[in-house]
């Protein structure tokens, strides 16, 4: 596609999901390629769709449209009637919105990751095929329940991915310690703390932004299950058979740098022809990238983003990464387009 194009600034934009505004990032080329695949992100629990700005306007200066969304009651999604507050707002202005929005919350403790926020996605793919036509590929970047959440949705909104990139969409079932009893000390310390408050304490936590109740239940209700979310969802995910490329970092804490915590989430999809890099950034001499900031403006411009780019906009891997493992149908190579 030739030297990137400069960078153009994020729209922002309303999506609808069953009749919730969700409000969301649109970064349009500034030289647009009517062959690039148009992708979609879905962001990680409590991290907010501005934070992959940058990441955006680089897809974007490749000729790829991109749109980055929240959650419905995360980031900017939330009902009308709020109280304006800027980022250079004063204290008691801030304290004001967050009280509000707290309010919004505990009056959505029943929102659930496999029901609301898989409606949100599939109403984001919707936006998507709406406005990009029903020829043009779509590829999607799901960030940790953003993996998690793709194969939940209908068949009809996954089977509109060409491919799809994971990111630190592990099994945190050893978040808190290996040890299983003190796993379980902290997911229930996490619980009754979101039962007390009537949200999820998403800040309090150092667990990103406070949520519904119902996400933080359901979340850390999942840890105490080996299998995770696919305690519910074991039959839903063995129909997937998407194409997935999943990257599993040392640095990444919650999966205590285990590619294992990966593997297990890629093998919840038996039928999905995916592939697996495990990638050490101090050992490639790059940023940290633990298990959010593979996607902060660190890494800008960076080999991983080049690596990134290249399997989102052309299905392929350079064989300079080691680390790979290949799952599902055509597990010893067979990747159709993509060249791993």
């Amino acid at each position: 596609m030739g030297a990137p194009a400069k960078r153009v600034g994020p729209q922002i934009i309303k999506l609808s999901s069953k009749g919730f505004p969700l409000s969301a990032y649109h970064y349009k080329p500034a030289s647009p390629s009517s062959t690039a695949p148009a992708v979609l992100i879905a962001p990680a629990t409590g991290v907010p769709a501005y934070f992959y700005n940058t990441f955006g306007e680089y897809l974007a200066s490749h000729g790829s449209p991109v749109v980055a969304f929240d959650y419905r009651y995360s980031g900017n999604s939330f009902l009308p009637g709020l109280p304006s507050a800027s980022a250079n707002a004063n204290k008691e202005d801030k304290e004001l919105l967050l009280r509000a929005k707290r309010q919004q919350l505990k009056a959505a403790a029943e929102v659930r990751k496999d029901r609301e926020w898989k409606w949100d996605i599939e109403g984001a793919i919707e936006w998507m095929v709406d406005t990009y036509g029903s020829e043009r590929d779509l590829v999607y970047v799901g960030h940790s329940v953003g993996g998690h959440l793709l194969p939940l949705t209908s068949k009809t909104h996954w089977k509109r991915m060409k491919r799809s990139l994971w990111v630190g969409a592990i099994n945190p079932f050893s978040l808190f310690s290996t040890d299983r009893e003190e796993h379980l000390g902290g997911v229930q310390n996490i619980l009754d703390k979101t039962r007390e408050y009537g949200y999820f304490p998403g800040r309090e936590t150092k667990f990103g932004s406070d949520l519904p109740a119902g996400i933080g239940l359901q979340w850390f209700g999942w840890m105490k299950y080996p299998e995770y979310w696919a305690h519910d969802h074991a039959q839903t995910l063995a129909e997937f058979d998407g194409r997935v490329l999943a990257l599993a970092f040392a640095d990444d804490t919650f999966s205590q740098g285990n590619c294992e915590r990966t593997d297990d989430v890629i093998e919840r999809c038996p039928r999905s022809p995916a592939s697996r890099l495990s990638l050490n950034p101090s050992e490639l001499g790059w940023k940290p990238c633990g298990h959010v900031n593979a996607f902060s403006a660190i890494h800008d411009d960076s080999e991983l983003w080049n690596l990134i780019k290249e399997w989102l906009l052309h299905g392929k891997v350079s064989d300079r990464f080691g680390g790979r493992r290949d799952f599902g149908v055509g597990a010893e190579g067979a990747r159709g387009d993509a060249k791993l």
